[in-house]
């Protein structure tokens, strides 16, 4: 089953969730099984509040929450902690992830630097000035994001009334209904408010060797 969303609900959905963002947060630093993840006693440079208490059922259902939407992916296996000869999965924050939640590229500015020059290598993007413009300003790129292709592994049960044109728009179980799928300019106050938000350091540093820190 496909279910429908937005860039926007899926952000409030992390930004709202402090159990939800800290996973992805662990998640981005580096690859984790579920095993360590539910039973994690605390979290390393990450500040739980009374308010979020872990339980291994709370964990169990955001981890399940985030790789149907595709925000935490599968990245390899390893030998299962306590079944015998069996195997358990590796899982590590999408890039999707950063995208979605500047929130998240605020909260971990490493893994976001490291993971948006991997991306752009990837794209074979050799753009040092928008690389160093979109690790400042994080809100910007989810303002400006776009997809090309579609996932090489769709779902196998795609909704009879769903267009071939927006299966691109289909990350895990989800529909992003606004994600736009070609490059859309943005309008004067969409920038200015993008540039308004919290300026991540390295970016700005990056920003003034390109003699673009005005």
């Amino acid at each position: 089953m496909i279910f429908l969303t937005t860039k926007r609900a899926m952000r409030q959905g992390i930004a709202q969730s402090e159990l939800r963002l800290n996973l992805l947060r662990l998640c981005a630093r580096e690859p984790h099984t579920i095993h360590e993840l539910i039973h994690a006693p605390e979290y390393p440079g990450i500040r739980i509040s009374l308010f979020s208490i872990q339980s291994e059922i709370n964990v169990s259902v955001e981890l399940g929450e985030l790789k149907s939407r595709a925000l935490l992916v599968r990245v390899g296996k390893v030998p299962d902690p306590i079944v015998s000869g069996g195997t358990t999965e590796l899982l590590r924050t999408s890039i999707l992830a950063f995208l979605i939640s500047p929130e998240l590229a605020w909260a971990e500015p490493r893994a976001y630097e490291v993971y948006l020059r991997a991306w752009f290598e990837r794209c074979g993007i050799n753009a040092d000035k928008a690389l160093a413009l979109f690790l400042a300003f994080p809100e910007l790129l989810f303002r400006a994001f776009y997809v090309v292709s579609a996932d090489p592994e769709p779902p196998k049960e795609l909704p009879a009334d769903l267009p071939e044109t927006e299966v691109i728009r289909i990350f895990g179980s989800y529909h992003i209904g606004d994600l736009p799928t070609s490059p859309k300019p943005l309008g004067f106050w969409e920038v200015w408010g993008a540039l308004r938000k919290p300026v991540l350091a390295r970016g700005l540093e990056l920003l003034r060797k390109e003699e673009l820190g005005g």
